[in-house]
């Protein structure tokens, strides 16, 4: 095994164990709240609240890491979680354990945004998206295994013993910063820092419209699983355990694709992998209100985790394709901020689009702006954004 690879898949645990604490506890937080004495409107406020903070500082931490560079920011960002998880298992008032999550909210788009800054700075341009891919595996490993965990181990001991065991596991975490170090050396990823200027019109020539375009249309649309398909499956008499079987088979496909996905970007090309993932979800969701057998719910959630495979691994790549190295980190979070805007826009859109359409309505207007985005990324052909050789581009 290369000196690189071995960096690789140390970068990629070090991630991990930033990755699993985080999303193990994010259930628990809801739990704590309710055990305080919060109503279920109180806690959909405060969280509500305290999830904007990532979005409004996903900018500034993806400029940061262009500043610093990644190994001091991932060493900031799990001291961060590590002090939210802290306080976490010490607060006693719902508006502390507000504030505690927001703190971890902000450190952990922190560290995403030091992670992700080193992968799109080192190696070479075309082995990009498949490198986005594995990041974005983990994180689909965390989100399956972590809140299962944390919830056996709840019931075992308490809400806050697993809070001040994943302060624990992010204080380890902090192994991410060595390791980081030795990943730019053995892949040859900048030591970041600013000094590439940008000439005036660098958005319209970039990349970055293209892909937050995606970004954004992608959280849009895709939004309506987790917002109406389990509320559709429960009304058509499905159980809870079939129901977690279809999101399972959804999670099986997004992993398959994504260990793939660079393979399948060179095969079709990243624009035509987008359009392929947009347009296969238009008659998907379009149908969900008309499916009522298990066996053609299946097939769906195959090709819904498929479209949500495909697009965070391109959308990345393709953020930072026509970007200087010392330019990726302001590019990534402003995808980051935009991503986690349509993550919050999305349930308002299709709540408005149920209210007058019923359940049904949530899934065309979905379909809609599936349809949208696969216009949207055919029309940037010639786009040197969203050109497929992105070699040929400044990796300055």
């Amino acid at each position: 095994m290369s000196r690189s690879s071995k960096a690789s898949l140390l970068v990629y645990g070090a991630f991990f164990l930033f990755q699993l604490p985080v999303h193990a506890s994010q259930p628990l937080v809801t739990l704590r709240l309710s055990e305080l004495g919060v109503e279920a409107a109180g806690v959909g406020a405060m969280l509500g609240l305290a999830g904007l903070l990532p979005a409004l500082i996903a900018a500034p931490s993806g400029q940061l890491a262009d500043r610093v560079g990644p190994v001091r920011q991932a060493a900031f960002a799990s001291l961060t979680c590590t002090a939210g998880f802290v306080g976490l298992s010490l607060a006693a008032s719902p508006l502390l354990v507000a504030v505690f999550t927001a703190l971890v909210g902000l450190g952990h788009t922190v560290g995403v945004l030091a992670y992700q800054s080193f992968v799109a700075s080192s190696g070479v341009v075309r082995d990009r998206v498949q490198a986005f891919g594995w990041l974005a595996s983990i994180i689909a490993i965390a989100q399956s295994v972590g809140p299962a965990t944390a919830g056996a181990l709840a019931d075992r001991f308490s809400l806050v013993t697993v809070f001040a065991m994943s302060a624990g596991i992010l204080a380890f975490s902090l192994v991410g910063a060595p390791v980081l170090r030795f990943g730019e050396r053995a892949t040859g990823g900048r030591e970041a820092r600013i000094r590439t200027a940008l000439k005036k019109g660098w958005w319209r020539e970039s990349s970055l419209p293209f892909a937050v375009g995606a970004t954004l249309l992608f959280a849009l649309s895709y939004n309506v699983r987790l917002s109406y398909l389990p509320l559709y499956l429960e009304a058509i008499g499905y159980s809870t355990a079939e129901i977690g079987l279809l999101f399972s088979v959804q999670a099986v496909s997004s992993f398959a694709i994504r260990s793939q996905i660079g393979r399948l970007a060179r095969w079709l090309g990243q624009r035509q992998t987008l359009i392929a993932a947009f347009a296969v979800s238009v008659p998907v969701l379009t149908l969900i209100p008309f499916l009522r057998g298990y066996a053609t719910l299946l097939v769906a959630s195959l090709i819904l985790g498929a479209g949500n495979g495909i697009m965070h691994p391109v959308t990345l790549a393709a953020a930072t394709i026509s970007m200087p190295r010392d330019r990726h980190g302001m590019a990534l979070g402003i995808r980051y901020a935009i991503l986690r805007l349509g993550n919050a826009v999305s349930p308002l859109l299709l709540a408005a689009a149920v209210a007058t359409m019923g359940l049904a309505g949530a899934f065309y207007l979905a379909a809609a702006l599936a349809g949208v985005g696969a216009v949207n990324t055919w029309r940037a052909n010639g786009h040197e954004g969203a050109s497929d050789e992105g070699e040929r581009y400044a990796e300055v």
